[in-house]
């Protein structure tokens, strides 16, 4: 029996626990699978292109990258006279105001000290012209009497050398006289008539020879004069000047005392002028700066040293002003310019901002030097207070979840 079927067949009739297996698909499988592959492949493309940018807000503000050059009064006192106003452009030696002393009545007699020392300066200053002309009359005098007895020689040379002719003349006469009346042939009236003549020419040849010598040496005098006037003039006029020096100074030092004229060190523009007329002004206190001519404004941030290590230059900033709120008139763009290489710590340096940490600054250069407000261009101001936004690190999303995994095979 045991043999009857072949065992192939008792093994198909035993009961078996488990059935057969179906291999079926459902209909939408391979749809799902698509979406599902497709999902997962965009979910991978945005993590490798959607980036999460690390930023770092600091404060700064800004200042001319000339710098700003602060004026202070020589002394205290009050403003007597404002010259300039918010803006304007002034050269170098140009009066921005002037002050006076605290004491009215110290002014009050300074200022008729002043008055007569003015005076005393325009009398000196008339001596000058009177001075002048002066010696200008005496000057054509000598000319006009040395011309004078130029001529007046030329007449006694023309006289004397008559007159020594006629002697030359005489003199021959004389001696045919003289022979004569030694023969007795004429008359000792004649003679003595002819002796007199000839007496008469020497005379007026001694006479006219001493008058010029007289006139030569007063020639010599005159010439001796108009040489050495130019010189007395001179000194005379040099005792003037020096006159009104001393009166200028010691008006000038009773006005400094009084009275004093701020002047503009260097040629630029007027801001944040910190006067009004009739204010106290002290030495020690800025009265008003300037930003130089020829400069542009530029962003100094201050940065915290936690984020020091990832600033460069060229980086790219965004800057909101604090007088035009970002969310109507939106930010302002900026390079990075220069990096310090030096810590500051709090108290080291005089900002508009508070340093509660150490600090790096960094300068940036700005896209535009106005703002757009409504429709117009409005100037930005030194000394503006500014809040950046400094992109540190840039990463994609796929960065920053593998950035564990980075760490460990950096440390490994």
């Amino acid at each position: 029996m045991a043999n009857l079927f072949r065992n192939e067949v008792i093994e198909n009739k035993k009961s078996q626990i488990l059935g057969n297996v179906i291999l079926t698909q459902p209909q939408n499988f391979t749809t799902i699978t698509f979406y599902l592959t497709l999902i997962t492949a965009l979910i991978v493309l945005f993590l490798s292109f959607a980036s999460l940018n690390r930023k770092e807000v600091v404060k700064g503000y800004l200042t001319p990258n000339l710098g700003l050059k602060k004026v202070y009064p020589h002394r205290g006192g009050i403003v007597d006279n404002i010259f300039i106003s918010e803006g304007d452009f002034v050269e170098q030696g140009q009066k921005l105001f002037s002050i006076k002393s605290e004491n009215i009545m110290s002014t009050q007699g300074s200022e008729n000290l002043i008055l007569e020392l003015e005076k005393q300066i325009k009398d000196a200053t008339k001596q000058k012209v009177i001075l002048k002309n002066l010696n200008d009359l005496k000057k054509k005098e000598l000319e006009e009497s040395i011309k004078y007895l130029k001529k007046s020689f030329i007449t006694l040379d023309t006289q004397i050398n008559a007159l020594k002719k006629r002697l030359k003349i005489n003199k021959e006469r004389r001696k045919k006289f003289l022979r004569l009346h030694e023969k007795n042939n004429i008359s000792e009236e004649l003679f003595n008539e002819q002796e007199e003549a000839y007496l008469s020419i020497i005379g007026d040849i001694a006479v006219n020879e001493s008058h010029r010598e007289k006139q030569l040496e007063l020639l010599n005098l005159k010439n001796i004069a108009l040489e050495s006037l130019p010189i007395e003039f001179e000194k005379q006029l040099l005792n003037i000047n020096k006159m009104i020096s001393e009166l200028t100074l010691r008006k000038e030092d009773i006005s400094e005392k009084t009275s004093l004229d701020v002047l503009s060190p260097s040629a630029g523009k007027v801001t944040s002028i910190q006067v009004s007329s009739g204010e106290m002004v002290f030495s020690h206190i800025p009265s008003l700066s300037l930003i130089p001519k020829d400069s542009h404004l530029e962003a100094e941030l201050l940065i915290p040293t936690r984020s020091y290590g990832f600033i460069n230059k060229n980086q790219i900033t965004r800057i909101r002003y604090e007088a035009f709120p970002y969310q109507r008139f939106g930010v302002a763009k900026g390079i990075i310019s220069e990096v310090s290489k030096s810590v500051i710590l709090p108290g080291e340096l005089l900002v508009p901002i508070e340093i509660k940490e150490p600090v790096y600054k960094v300068k940036v250069k700005l896209e535009d030097q106005a703002v757009s407000l409504y429709g117009r261009k409005s100037e930005l101001q030194a000394g503006m207070l500014l809040e950046a936004d400094i992109i540190l690190e840039r990463r994609t999303l796929l960065e920053w979840l593998l950035e564990p995994i980075f760490s460990i095979t950096g440390k490994f």
